[in-house]
């Protein structure tokens, strides 16, 4: 290859770069793909669950929980980029410091902080593993103490989860 062709194709896959951080981030580099979806009818996820016959990873997060950002960015949202959980888990969140009522697995609007509190969450983040009627299928996360072995953890808790619906 010539210079100027080593130049262009340097170019190239620095503009392809550029493009690709651009996908992945805002003016300020936070993170832009995939997420949790925050839960808005836990009677209708309940409903998804059973149909799937899939645990549900609840995520109790707060804003301005740096831990709960951790969590999210470095073991949540590359779960969902991978695939790989599609047919294992299906992960919401749920916000603490919200008020917005939603239903809960009885179809009662409630705050999403009451409905946290029946599951003893009092720690952000906490990660609930649940099946489609709201009960636990797997033992609660609470908080955030090290990244290193915590997706192990995680996915300890979904495969004993499932484990768990499958024998109902």
């Amino acid at each position: 290859m010539k210079l100027k062709d080593n130049l262009v194709v340097g170019l190239l896959f620095s503009l392809a770069l550029v493009i690709a951080f651009a996908a992945w981030a805002n003016e300020e580099g936070d993170y832009l793909g995939p997420k949790a979806k925050v839960v808005e009818n836990l009677f209708k996820l309940g409903q998804l669950a059973r149909e799937r016959k899939l645990p549900i990873l609840l995520i109790a997060t707060q804003d301005y929980c740096s831990h709960c950002d951790l969590l999210k960015e470095e073991i949540i949202q590359p779960m969902l980029i991978s695939g790989d959980y599609e047919d294992r888990v299906i992960i919401r969140e749920i916000l603490l410091d919200s008020e917005e009522r939603i239903p809960d697995f009885s179809g009662t609007l409630r705050r999403q902080a009451d409905i946290a509190d029946e599951y003893n969450v009092w720690v952000t983040p906490t990660l609930l593993y649940i099946d489609g009627n709201g009960k636990q299928v797997a033992e609660t996360m609470l908080g955030v103490n090290s990244l290193d072995y915590y997706g192990y953890y995680v996915d300890e808790s979904i495969a004993k989860g499932l484990e768990v619906i499958r024998q109902q």
